[in-house]
């Protein structure tokens, strides 16, 4: 039964959600201390009992609008930016992660490894991501805060407005962040230490749902933004004729290298070489192209999909098209936000069904 997490990173990946949270919720509670309980932007009408509060009523909304702007930039760089590179240890842990992955599949110790660089790569990637939401969080609030001065809103209205900010621009987006960062370092480690390793080149197998009702299922459940019920259900019949263009493309490939560099050689040889040297250069070449297709195979790495309801068929797609250099798989996956995909070896036994399957299929056409 396959994994429905190849990364082995949920742990990873609730801590940091769990910290996005912490300081999602803090930025929100003092904001709702400065624009309800202290009033900040001016929103409420003076007593009429006190006769000087009409100073600060008749105040200009660019100054309100300038003091709510600084209250908004310090409270954000005390909570979201407090430092900027809070998720660098996560991304650490997430690296030191993908080679313990490795060192389990490949049953060795990658104690010589120094990640260090690709660690400080992509903590920096986390730092720029935290550093945009933190701007589009300014931005949108104080578009709120523009609003309500125009409409004369109370703070109670403007607060409405805050929390929706909070929650679908500030807290998702991290989320969508840490879920995609965290995926991302594992299989950054995990393509380092292939390298490390001497494995050039990776394939990708794809993880075929258990029936063509996942595919609906995860429609329904909003599991991919870019789907929707008819393009599911359309898929779901198709996905047997797919099946069979890959096969016939693979078919296709594999007949096209039949002739080699080796093979021409030996053709040309046999037309005029006779006897024992006609033998001697057969089975040399015999011998280089099985010695080549060997190394090729050691070298190959594929890459597993999560394998529940929530596969989308984006990650399918971009498994049956393997192999890939691994200039060309850096960057691969994930492929969209909340991506659980992973590299493994080309030899894992998780995939065996899936190249029986395959045999079957093609000996069927």
């Amino acid at each position: 039964m396959r994994s429905r997490d190849p990364t082995r990173s949920a742990a990873l990946r609730k801590h940091g959600r769990a910290q996005a949270n912490r300081r999602v919720h803090n930025l929100y509670q003092r904001l709702r201390q400065g624009f309800q309980e202290h009033d900040v932007v001016g929103l409420r009408a003076p007593p009429s009992s006190t006769p000087y509060t009409f100073i600060n009523w008749v105040e200009s909304v660019s100054h309100k609008l300038a003091r709510a702007e600084g209250m908004i930039e310090n409270l954000i760089d005390q909570t979201l930016l407090a430092p900027a590179d809070w998720p660098r240890e996560l991304i650490e842990r997430s690296i030191a992660h993908g080679i313990e992955l490795v060192e389990q599949e490949l049953s060795t110790s990658l104690d010589y490894l120094d990640a260090g660089e690709v660690s400080r790569l992509h903590a920096g990637a986390a730092t720029a991501e935290v550093r945009g939401i933190a701007s589009e969080t300014q931005r949108r609030l104080l578009r709120n805060v523009v609003h309500s001065l125009e409409a004369k809103e109370k703070p109670e209205a403007l607060m409405r407005e805050v929390r929706k900010v909070m929650e679908k621009i500030t807290r998702l987006r991290l989320h969508l962040m840490i879920n995609t960062l965290v995926v991302r370092a594992v299989n950054a480690a995990k393509l380092y230490a292939y390298a490390a390793e001497g494995i050039t080149r990776v394939g990708i197998e794809p993880e075929w749902l258990p029936n063509s009702d996942a595919h609906q299922h995860d429609s329904v459940a909003g599991g991919h933004p870019h789907r929707n019920g008819v393009a599911v259900l359309l898929d779901a019949r198709s996905k047997k004729a797919k099946r069979r263009k890959r096969v016939k493309a693979n078919k296709a490939k594999r007949k096209k290298k039949e002739f080699s560099v080796e093979e021409q050689v030996l053709a040309i040889g046999l037309g005029t070489l006779i006897g024992g040297e006609a033998g001697d250069l057969i089975e040399r070449a015999v011998e280089s192209i099985a010695e080549a297709a060997e190394q090729e195979e050691e070298q190959l790495v594929n890459v597993l999909t999560a394998g529940d309801d929530r596969v989308c068929q984006d990650c399918e797609d971009i498994a049956s098209d393997g192999p890939y250099e691994l200039s060309q798989a850096q960057g691969l996956i994930p492929s969209h936000p909340n991506c659980r995909c992973a590299f493994i070896p080309f030899g894992d036994k998780r995939f065996a069904p899936l190249m029986e399957q395959e045999e079957n299929e093609e000996w069927e056409e």
